[in-house]
């Protein structure tokens, strides 16, 4: 064992990472009412993918 204690290195204490901060996730029913608004109220929103925050603070503010 001595060989293997000789040729390791030390390890200092593990770093922890921060944890990731998320967005709450808006329900699909929600989702598909604030892009209903946008189109009606003459925004570009695609069908998929993030609503752009923009759209959604108009959306809040309306409603």
């Amino acid at each position: 064992m001595a060989p293997y204690i000789e040729a390791g290195h030390r390890v200092t204490g593990s770093k922890t990472k921060t944890a990731r901060k998320s967005t709450a996730k808006t329900p699909s029913s929600d989702t598909k009412a604030i892009r209903d608004w946008a189109r009606t109220n003459g925004h570009d929103v695609s069908d998929r993918g993030r609503i752009p925050a923009d759209i959604m603070d108009a959306y809040a503010a309306a409603n």
